[in-house]
């Protein structure tokens, strides 16, 4: 008997061989930090090297993104995890919370980008990055893109932070850097949304 759900089965299974495949082949690498040209290794490297950053950054799931986009194209999933995780955040030069910090920053930037915004937070998180970090980017987010940008992007670090159950105590403001604006602003708010801010 064939069905949707034998189909989808089906689906499940090829990118299941897919991701699998690629480990077996990764496994017989080794991760290479050396900076060697890049013209000299294999795609077997390249992807080995991309898979194993990939894993840092996504955690539990981290091939679910992958094995979506396998269904549409497996090409374009290798290219994937060769290109972005395996030739550029994994150079040597910055580290990997550092780099993840950077591609959240130009997600942000973009705008149009929410769940790769949403996966590369989490990826920051789990390559060692801090949740204080990711708010204090949000400030420089408002200075730098606006406020529709960092406000669409608050309800995306809340989700991330309360997926994993992070208890985050913003940091006090200083003296001198906003803090009677930020009330008088409140107040103003207030008035215009008749209480309901």
């Amino acid at each position: 008997m064939s069905g949707p759900t034998t189909a989808a089965t089906g689906r499940v299974s090829s990118r299941r061989r897919f991701i699998e495949a690629a480990f077996i082949a990764a496994s017989s690498f080794a991760i290479s930090r050396s900076g060697q040209a890049m013209a000299s290794e294999t795609h077997e490297d390249r992807f080995s090297r991309g898979l194993e950053t990939l894993r840092r950054i996504g955690g539990e799931n981290f091939d679910g993104p992958i094995n979506a986009l396998a269904e549409t194209s497996a090409d374009l999933s290798r290219f994937t995890v060769e290109y972005p995780y395996g030739d550029v955040l994994s150079r040597p030069g910055l580290d990997l919370p550092l780099r993840q910090l950077c591609t959240v920053s130009m997600l942000l930037a973009d705008g149009s980008a929410q769940p790769q915004l949403k996966f590369h937070i989490a990826g920051f998180l789990n390559a060692g990055g801090t949740p204080e970090a990711i708010v204090e980017l949000l400030f420089v987010s408002v200075a730098v893109l606006g406020f529709p940008a960092t406000v669409n992007a608050v309800g995306i670090v809340r989700s991330v932070f309360a997926e994993r159950e992070l208890a985050f105590q913003p940091i006090k403001p200083a003296t001198g850097y906003g803090a009677g604006r930020g009330w008088a602003g409140r107040e103003m708010l207030e008035r215009l949304v008749a209480g309901d801010a």
